[in-house]
């Protein structure tokens, strides 16, 4: 049987957000430092999430809502 090389075991990195590898890492996590860095993460994520929704063009349904709130609008008769 082939052996790997040695360094093989350091290229191999775990998918950390696979459902299995994050429940045995909270699962297993005493100190809950895995729960506070994903908190961390998850912060950050949504406030760069958030900065980019304010500067994207609204989809076409949120405009179709919108349009009714805007500006009044002179009727046709």
């Amino acid at each position: 049987m082939k052996q790997a090389p040695a360094d093989a075991e350091a290229l191999w990195r775990p998918d950390m957000l696979d459902p299995v590898v994050l429940s045995a890492l909270i699962d297993n996590d005493e100190s809950l430092g895995v729960l506070d860095e994903l908190t961390v993460v998850r912060a950050s994520l949504e406030a760069a999430m958030a900065g980019l929704a304010d500067h994207a063009e609204p989809a076409a349904e949120a405009r179709a809502l919108l349009a009714g709130s805007g500006p009044a609008r002179p009727r046709r008769g």
